[in-house]
């Protein structure tokens, strides 16, 4: 005789949607002639909506075009480089 067992493993999608509110403003923390490093405080719990995987950073050397950063990491700071030395950047 055999024995034949089955394990039912119930099958959750948890649906997730945009946070209710923003991350804190960008704060430089560190800055070089070329590059700057960002933090920003979390999006308390309950506007969370869901697990947060990354960030959108958006950055603008003046004069010139925006620049989109996708930062696919929960982590809250970011170096930014390869900027033109000496010139004015903003955080969008």
């Amino acid at each position: 005789m055999y024995l034949v067992a089955y394990l039912m493993v119930p099958h959750c999608v948890m649906f997730q949607i945009a946070p209710g509110s923003n991350p804190g403003t960008p704060t430089p923390v560190a800055t070089t002639a070329s590059s700057f490093t960002i933090k920003w405080t979390e999006i308390s719990c309950l506007d969370r909506n869901g697990v947060i995987t990354g960030y959108t950073i958006r950055y603008e050397p003046v004069n010139t075009s925006p620049t989109t950063i996708l930062h696919t990491s929960p982590d809250r700071s970011r170096v930014i480089s390869d900027l033109i030395p000496f010139t004015t950047t903003v955080c969008l």
